[in-house]
């Protein structure tokens, strides 16, 4: 989980970074709108070498960086037991 962890801190830098806004802030101060969601996917999919299917996706938990983190890794199981 470290590691997801760590996915997460970083993609949500550079979300931060396009939207002039502090690094640090909660997932859902990020995330704001659908256009955020996108850019949460695609950087997501880019840093995890992976293509999310989009009929199976559901929406992030935002709460917190741990939240956010377990429901990534979720989607990512999810993903791989497909295919």
């Amino acid at each position: 989980m470290e590691a997801m962890m760590s996915v997460v801190d970083d993609v949500l830098a550079k979300l931060a970074q396009a939207k002039n806004a502090d690094a640090a802030a909660a997932p859902d101060h990020l995330v704001i709108d659908s256009l955020d969601q996108m850019r949460l996917l695609v950087l997501l999919e880019e840093r995890l070498d992976v293509i999310f299917d989009d009929a199976g996706l559901h929406p992030f938990d935002l709460s917190s960086r741990a939240a956010l983190a377990q429901s990534v890794a979720a989607m990512l199981a999810a993903s791989e037991a497909v295919q």
